[in-house]
């Protein structure tokens, strides 16, 4: 049995809740896990019909305005759970956060489904269209409703519905399944799990350092976007504002918490966990590629370069501090990678090799990293709705991440005595 321990999750998300919400976001978390592994790895991973009746079910007792708790009785004790779950969440939040709630589980379902569809039919999407299906399965969006419940937020639909307000959840979410993309590839590669953004574009054959090098472009243009976001939002006065902070405090603790629970938690490393995050080794396996061509197609004149990793820059999102930008990835990196068919594959070859040029530049030897307390990370200062936010945390510091890089062999990142540095050399 694999050790999850997503209450210390939640408690990082929402660590103000009082006893009896937390211990309602805790039985979420515990639920989410082996209902969601149903369809990643588990029985109805290729049974289209069956995924689609389960999520019915689920779905049910929260869109069906005739469900009658005292009634209700599910033979699926998952489901049932879930009903159990809901039921609190409803007697306790405002209507604007039960239907925000609702509407994140709808598309949770969607997402998911969609997901097996893929899987089923053998569709290889483009990475936006992936994204787009990731942002919904990943099932991050209900902890934002969860938020609103652990602290009883009250913020009136128009607030909510405020463009600023729906950038910072898509942006929380998307930093979360990038973070987990990387974190989880280990072990989703070895179970032949193939939703996963790594995953796609090695399939498209990029060796797994350029994979993983994609995916840190894509957290810095976020990490930039999350900040002008915060610098442009309204001022509503009074208690609003005090709501909205809160709730945008929220959205972030539960990046922060996904990142250091990815360490705590035995699920993506096992009994190794505690020395990944010491050493900074991941092993990944080589990858056939769905995709054949000749080998100076894909960054045969690459230099291996050194990759800022995530948790330095997640570090340096949620402390403010600043990093040098990765080296520019051309705006077509998101054109349809790879379609099944057999005729279809020259033009996505052709897409692919128009990326090598822009992708194949960097020739750094070193990478500068933040220097992080021993102990701490900071704690979120304040959050400024006129201007500019000074973001910070004190959580416990997972000791070790400061940089880490991956290919297909290990990778060995050091770091200098004071901690600014971090060196990488290939093993």
């Amino acid at each position: 049995m694999v050790k999850v321990d997503f209450s210390y999750f939640c408690a990082i998300t929402a660590p103000y809740a009082s006893p009896e919400e937390l211990r309602t976001m805790c039985d979420w978390g515990n639920w989410v896990f082996p209902y969601d592994d149903q369809f990643d790895n588990g029985i109805l991973k290729n049974d289209r019909a069956q995924a689609r009746a389960t999520m019915q079910q689920l779905l049910e007792p929260m869109v069906d305005p005739s469900w009658n708790e005292k009634t209700y009785n599910s033979s699926n004790a998952l489901v049932a759970m879930h009903t159990d779950v809901w039921a609190r969440i409803r007697k306790r939040s405002s209507k604007g956060a039960c239907r925000r709630f609702v509407e994140a589980m709808t598309d949770y379902c969607k997402g998911t489904l969609d997901q097996v569809d893929n899987v089923v039919l053998g569709v290889v999407p483009d990475a936006n269209s992936f994204l787009a299906t990731r942002r919904k399965s990943a099932g991050v969006t209900p902890l934002f409703a969860l938020v609103e419940y652990a602290y009883a937020l009250d913020i009136p639909d128009h607030i909510m519905n405020h463009e600023a307000i729906h950038t910072i959840q898509r942006l929380g979410a998307e930093f979360v399944l990038l973070q987990n993309d990387m974190l989880s590839y280990h072990k989703e590669q070895r179970e032949g799990v193939s939703h996963n953004l790594v995953a796609l574009y090695r399939s498209a054959g990029f060796s797994a350092e350029a994979s993983f090098k994609i995916l840190d472009k894509l957290l810095h243009e976020r990490y930039h976007e999350w900040y002008a976001t915060l610098a442009q939002m309204p001022s509503w006065g009074g208690n609003i504002d005090f709501q909205v902070q809160r709730y945008i405090q929220g959205v972030q603790n539960v990046v922060l918490a996904n990142l250091n629970w990815s360490f705590r938690s035995s699920r993506y490393f096992g009994a190794n966990k505690d020395i990944v995050r010491t050493t900074g080794f991941i092993d990944v396996l080589p990858v056939e590629p769905l995709i054949h061509m000749e080998p100076r197609s894909f960054f045969s004149d690459m230099s291996v370069g050194k990759l800022r990793n995530l948790v330095s820059l997640c570090i340096s999102f949620v402390s403010g501090i600043s990093q040098q930008s990765c080296p520019a990835i051309a705006e077509n990196l998101h054109k349809p990678l790879v379609s099944t068919p057999e005729k279809k594959r020259q033009s996505a070859i052709v897409a692919l090799q128009q990326q090598r040029e822009t992708v194949s530049d960097d020739k750094s030897d070193e990478v500068f990293l933040p220097a992080t307390p021993g102990g701490k990370l900071l704690l979120l200062l304040a959050v400024s709705i006129t201007a500019t936010v000074a973001l910070a945390f004190t959580l416990g510091n997972p000791r070790g991440l400061e940089s880490q890089s991956f290919s297909d062999a290990q990778i060995k990142v050091s770091r200098n005595d004071d901690g600014v540095m971090g060196n990488v050399s290939v093993v």
